[in-house]
């Protein structure tokens, strides 16, 4: 997302994209990329180099950024992988989301409070 940047304004946008999926049993990982990846690479894709390296300490993260690069990405590349099977994460719960536009949400005590026993 764009932000500063005031001439690029027209062409980036800084208000995120955001949406709420429900778990599913089996589920293993979620990635998290920028448009470097997905310009260059399909979720298949993606999904099938993570399985191939999810033995390395990133679980394949540097695999798919690479992979990218080589595909004549001109974008930013950026790969986050989240083992959803891990022992060392939180147990799931519901939490609210909000945007940027939910100003009133956007303190530190919201913050604490909806995050204090996660």
């Amino acid at each position: 997302r764009g932000l500063g940047a005031e001439m690029m304004k027209k062409w980036i946008i800084s208000e995120p994209e955001m949406r709420s999926v429900r778990r599913r049993p089996g589920q293993r990982f979620v990635v998290l990329a920028t448009d470097g990846v997905w310009d260059v690479m399909t979720s298949n894709e993606v999904c099938l180099l993570i399985q191939a390296n999810w033995n390395d300490s990133d679980h394949g993260a540097s695999a798919v950024a690479q992979r990218a690069f080589e595909k004549g990405s001109f974008d930013n590349i950026t790969v986050l992988i989240v083992d959803l099977k891990s022992s060392s994460l939180a147990p799931i719960r519901e939490l609210d989301y909000c945007s940027a536009r939910d100003e009133e949400h956007l303190d530190e005590k919201w913050i604490e409070e909806k995050w204090a026993d996660f």
